[in-house]
């Protein structure tokens, strides 16, 4: 009699984070109960009265009219920077430009001997 018992085999885990969850609840079966109804109302027919669709009054006749006048002007307060120096700026970044490429023009006919 020293036989083990067979222990039952655990499924193999996948490699990498496990997820586990808790308090995950239990379904619960839903009992539908009837609803409860209002009694039936007499077998009195409701009337409604069907009325005239409701018109606006006649453009032609009851037209109001608006003078067009003119736009009131005023002075308008000055905004923005007048300084000049974004075009200063611009004017320093052209000229730098032109001088590297001129000096890169420059250097490379000199390396290799060719004048295009």
């Amino acid at each position: 009699g020293g036989e083990t018992p067979e222990t039952p085999e655990t499924p193999e885990q996948p490699e990498g984070p496990t997820l586990i969850l808790t308090d995950v609840p239990v379904e619960e079966e839903i009992v539908e109960e009837e609803t409860p109804l209002a009694a039936a109302p007499a077998e009195e027919e409701a009337v409604i009265e069907d009325e005239d669709t409701p018109l606006a009054a006649d453009p032609e006749t009851d037209a109001a009219e608006i003078e067009d006048e003119d736009t009131p002007l005023s002075a308008v307060p000055k905004t923005g920077d007048e300084s000049g120096i974004f075009q200063l700026m611009s004017m320093i970044s052209g000229m730098a430009l032109a001088v590297l490429s001129f000096i890169d023009r420059k250097g490379r006919h000199s390396r290799f001997g060719s004048r295009h």
